[in-house]
């Protein structure tokens, strides 16, 4: 008996089919290969990743698995006379790429957080967030004197004397301060009506300001001016909230998983140390107290409220997942 035994071998022909190959090779099944684009007299063939990610809620113990569909992470440069590879990605340089891919979420998710904060409908209590007020203190002492009597209205020359006109002019720009003929900071109807409306509580009506000046200035004072105390509670807010957001609800996660995860997004390496005065218990304690987070049954879960105006952002990730029953 002869046996025979046909074998077929792939021909690499197309520069999609090339790029596939090294793929396997090198990166595994997990990257694909984009559209081939033409470059001069080479191919150019980007490739994307699916990467899989998962959620859980540690007090039911219900886990959700996503997986990311990530284009551009990369790309082959190929001959077109001869369809040789003359460079592709290192697999550190896409699993960096990846990384920024991840940021780029709890990016978002931080700057809608940062504007829905400032609603004063959400009734946030900045003024528990005791280290934050650290870098804004020229803000509240200057509110103070606004929401006081007249004599005490801060004149042009008070407020540059104390070196932070670039700061309460903020207060200025949000519409609820402005400069009288005679050089006096004097505040507008919009704060007068504030304070009133807040009962005439001064903390209540400043944490309200802080509030605004924050949603639209937080870029601002973080980047440009280097006051770096309200980013702790950001960046763990927008943790806990990304995290929400991909699972599709409120979670409940532990203080030491949440950390975790904070430094996972952002890549930290270190965080102030739990015996420090404003160490990550503190900070924890006072996002609870602001009523940004909130505690149940020992676990860390979110608000309703902020959740609701977050929600949206789900529809636009590049993520699926399984059927889950409702």
């Amino acid at each position: 008996m002869t046996l025979s035994m046909k074998i077929e071998v792939q021909k690499l022909d197309t520069p999609y089919k090339v790029v596939f190959n090294r793929i396997m090779r090198y990166y595994g099944a997990g990257c694909f290969p984009q559209d081939t684009e033409d470059a001069g007299n080479r191919w150019k063939v980007p490739i994307g990743v699916h990467y899989p990610s998962s959620i859980v809620d540690q007090k039911t113990n219900t886990e959700r698995i996503f997986t990311f569909h990530f284009n551009n992470i990369g790309e082959f440069l190929l001959e077109k006379s001869t369809l040789m590879v003359k460079s592709r990605p290192s697999l550190k340089n896409i699993t960096q790429s990846i990384r920024e891919k991840r940021k780029e979420l709890s990016v978002k998710v931080e700057k809608d957080f940062i504007k829905i904060i400032g609603d004063p409908k959400l009734k946030i209590r900045f003024g528990a967030m005791k280290y934050a007020h650290l870098g804004i203190q020229p803000i509240y002492r200057t509110l103070t004197r606004l929401l006081e009597t007249p004599e005490k209205y801060p004149s042009r020359s008070w407020v540059e004397q104390i070196g932070y006109e670039d700061l309460v002019n903020l207060i200025v720009d949000i519409g609820y301060a402005e400069y009288s003929e005679d050089g006096r900071l004097t505040p507008k109807n919009e704060l007068k009506e504030l304070f009133t409306e807040m009962k005439a509580d001064l903390a209540r009506t400043a944490e309200t300001i802080i509030g605004l000046v924050l949603a639209k200035h937080y870029d601002y004072l973080y980047k440009t001016k280097r006051i770096i105390h309200f980013v702790p509670y950001v960046r763990t807010s927008t943790t806990y909230y990304a995290e929400a957001i991909q699972y599709g609800s409120l979670i409940h996660v532990t203080e030491n998983s949440l950390l975790e995860r904070m430094r996972k997004y952002y890549r930290i390496t270190s965080f102030p140390s739990p015996k420090a005065r404003f160490g990550y218990p503190t900070i924890i304690r006072e996002l609870l107290n602001a009523e940004i987070l909130c505690s149940k049954d020992n676990y860390i879960t979110g608000r309703d409220e902020i959740f609701d105006e977050l929600i949206h952002i789900r529809d636009k990730l590049p993520m699926s997942e399984p059927s889950y029953p409702a």
